[in-house]
């Protein structure tokens, strides 16, 4: 089972619980009957991963910055960055299977398997989101629900339960190079499910 199901399962038992009580010393039914909705949509809430099919989301920045170089000043500075196309990002369930999380693990756990891709507004190219450890392997996905690859040295984080991506390109400064050829940048947003 996955980690977040069963938080949230304790959750629930103990939010109900509480209301429970609650409600049998309350004075009002009604309010006690919308304290015990609001524990069981909380404890829903956090239950909530990517299920094992497929699905897709369209994205939109809503804040980016990095850095830059500045010619006059012969020195790098800290910038905000335009906000404009989105995205889609897509993923296609290959399997699901149980695995160690880690490789000093002793238990299996559960993991689902997807082919990322990210496909830029106003485009009909997919570009493939690839595993950071193995290019050749697919996403996996475990129960935290997050999804994390990497298009072209830009590395994606999406987290389906608050609908929220971070975008980070870290190439360029390190290299040496004072020019905007390569200006480091981060992205954040977030994504609407659209199947």
């Amino acid at each position: 089972m996955r980690l977040s199901i069963i938080l949230g399962a304790l959750g629930l038992v103990a939010g109900l619980t509480s209301a429970w009580y609650w409600w049998k010393s309350s004075r009002t039914k009604a309010t006690s009957r919308w304290l015990l909705s609001a524990a069981f949509v909380l404890a829903s809430v956090s239950a909530h991963a990517i299920e094992p099919k497929s699905v897709a989301y369209y994205c939109t920045t809503e804040a980016a910055g990095g850095l830059w170089y500045d010619e006059q000043l012969k020195k790098w500075r800290s910038a905000n960055f335009r906000t404009g196309k989105g995205f889609v990002l897509k993923l296609q369930f290959l399997s699901a299977t149980k695995e160690k999380m880690f490789e000093s693990a002793t238990e299996l756990t559960a993991v689902n398997k997807f082919n990322v891709t990210v496909t830029e507004a106003g485009s009909n190219s997919d570009r493939a989101c690839r595993n950071m450890k193995d290019y050749k392997l697919p996403i996996s996905v475990w129960g935290d629900g997050w999804v994390r690859c990497d298009v072209s040295l830009t590395e994606y984080i999406f987290n389906p339960t608050t609908n929220r991506f971070m975008a980070a390109y870290l190439v360029g400064y390190v290299d040496g190079d004072d020019n905007n050829d390569n200006t480091p940048s981060i992205a954040g947003g977030v994504c609407t499910k659209i199947n």
